[in-house]
């Protein structure tokens, strides 16, 4: 027997979108590959020597960015060469920095 969440189902299919988009996002090394391929198209080996990660782990998040439609690739020669397919979700940074220096009452930021 399959279960549903009921919240979920009461959801608009929209919402549920974005919501693949902002989870996608909620990781700090995502947020650093995204913030990295703003300034330009960058190569897995670029990416990696920036985070300090391996290349696996790197293609990992790029993955999962690409499913959600934030990044995109392109071969040149060789190279395989990441971009940021969705400028304006880096607007976003702003916005959290805002959450971030002017926190609520209570908040645990």
């Amino acid at each position: 027997m399959s279960q549903t969440l009921p919240l979920v189902a009461a959801v608009p299919p929209d919402f549920l979108q974005q919501a693949r988009v902002l989870k996608a996002l909620a990781h700090p090394v995502r947020l650093q590959l995204v913030h990295r391929l703003h300034q330009g198209e960058c190569s897995v080996n670029g990416l990696a020597a920036l985070t300090e990660m391996d290349r696996t782990t790197v293609s990992k998040h790029l993955a999962l960015l690409k499913r959600c439609g934030i990044v995109g690739e392109r071969r040149a020669g060789t190279t395989l060469l990441h971009y940021l397919r969705t400028p304006c979700v880096v607007q976003f940074f702003a916005c959290a920095a805002q959450v971030v220096e002017d926190p609520a009452p209570g908040s645990p930021l």
